[in-house]
């Protein structure tokens, strides 16, 4: 017989056993090492009242561990909670016992308890998660390109380094940015930490004492046989205009005599239009001629545990305009209390929920692929191309696609 719940802090050390075993790429081995994981971890626990670990204890032996996360997310123009799930561990002599399974379901019953209606992830494998309901987040572009790439006309006479005394005003750039930004997630005091390291530097643009832009960097040698040799690597670049921006690209620019190329993770998919040379340093053609200008991955994963709540969260959100009563049935079959029908009726855009309601069209679609579809990831129509969803009449089929049109996928820079 296994049970879930919350580690004490005597458990800690344990779980930080867990971690080490089951991420060598922490590349945690010394004592010292070790030490420092468990005081982070022990630290979080006791000052962070939005973070907690929990633990699989089988016959008292602790087997799994993980910890969640109490996120409050942009959602086109609405602060919505969120539940985030991460440091997923299992003991190495544990695994395949399905003690990952039995986490994720306390996970999704936990929040569902808390009137969450919506979940997040960093998945270590996509399918996994996928079977589980969690449906494909934004792709997160790489673009790496050379200094002298980005644009010549600019000054960065409002740039400088931040100190401790501006920490205040860029934590309060990042939180106006977010309450614009789809996806954005409010900054707690981990996120904090993550641009507090020794190797971090950030530099802020600043107008009349107001910062409204900043970029974190660290510098790292890419050579062995020359130390000289280095690659700017962005860590977080948040800006409110096109001023702050080109300020701070203007200072990355003038690194050039130091800096061969830039690193830029971006959820973004236009920023080559900013270079102007698009290519990166692969060299690549993909056949006949098409030049590799970055590379591409998936991050975050989203799901959806509360249908209603969430249209009731977004209730004043406009869908674009549309009017239609829509009936929404979804397949759960990890989380079947979740899974039938909800009907929405929107007019002039604004959603609301009806029980037993009348509807002019029904999709149908698993939970996994209404998440993305809801978070403005993928359109309706291309779900419905490649036969992931279904509609009762496809003369609505613009209709259904204009609803969950979004302006701009969502953004995330939160790590967990």
């Amino acid at each position: 017989m296994r049970t879930i719940r919350r580690l004490t802090a005597k458990e800690l050390p344990a779980f930080v056993d867990l971690c080490v075993d089951a991420y060598p790429g922490m590349n945690v081995v010394k004592p010292e090492d070790k030490n420092r994981v468990l005081e982070r971890v022990a630290s979080l626990e006791r000052e962070d009242p939005t973070i907690r670990m929990y633990g699989v204890f089988q016959d008292r032996e602790l087997v799994g561990g993980m910890r969640l996360f109490d996120f409050r997310m942009t959602m086109f123009e609405t602060e919505i909670p969120v539940g985030g799930l991460g440091m997923v561990a299992v003991d190495l002599v544990h695994k395949k016992e399905h003690i990952c399974k039995e986490m994720v379901e306390y996970f999704i019953t936990h929040y569902a308890e808390k009137k969450t209606p919506m979940l997040a992830l960093y998945p270590f494998r996509p399918d996994f998660y996928k079977k589980m309901g969690f449906g494909y987040g934004a792709k997160v572009s790489l673009y790496r390109f050379k200094p002298g790439d980005l644009p010549s006309d600019s000054s960065k006479a409002h740039v400088s380094f931040v100190t401790l005394k501006d920490i205040v005003a860029v934590d309060a750039c990042y939180h106006r940015y977010i309450e614009k930004t789809h996806g954005m997630m409010r900054r707690n005091k981990n996120h904090i930490r993550q641009l507090d390291q020794p190797a971090v530097r950030i530099v802020a643009y600043k107008r009349k004492n107001r910062i409204e832009g900043y970029l974190a960097f660290s510098l790292k040698n890419t050579r062995t046989d020359n130390w000289l040799t280095h690659e700017l690597v962005i860590q977080e670049l948040i800006y409110e205009n096109r001023e702050a921006l080109a300020e701070l690209m203007a200072f990355v620019r003038s690194q050039s005599d130091q800096v061969h190329y830039v690193h830029y993770r971006a959820q973004d998919d236009y920023f080559h239009y900013f270079l102007t040379d698009l290519r990166n340093d692969s060299g690549r053609l993909i056949p006949p001629v098409a030049h590799e200008c970055n590379s591409q991955g998936m991050g975050l994963m989203y799901r959806v545990i509360d249908t209603p709540g969430l249209f009731a969260a977004l209730a004043h959100h406009n869908f674009n305009g549309q009017d239609c009563r829509l009936k929404i049935t979804l397949l759960d079959s990890f989380y079947p209390r979740h899974a039938g029908s909800y009907v929405i009726h929107f007019a002039g855009g604004k959603p609301s929920v009806r029980k037993r309601a009348a509807y002019d069209l029904e999709i149908s679609l698993d939970v996994s692929d209404f998440s993305s579809l809801v978070m403005g990831v993928v359109p309706f129509d291309r779900l419905y191309e490649f036969g992931k969803a279904e509609i009762s009449d496809t003369a609505y089929l613009d209709t259904v696609t204009s609803i969950f049109a979004v302006k701009s996928p969502p953004r995330c820079l939160t790590q967990f």
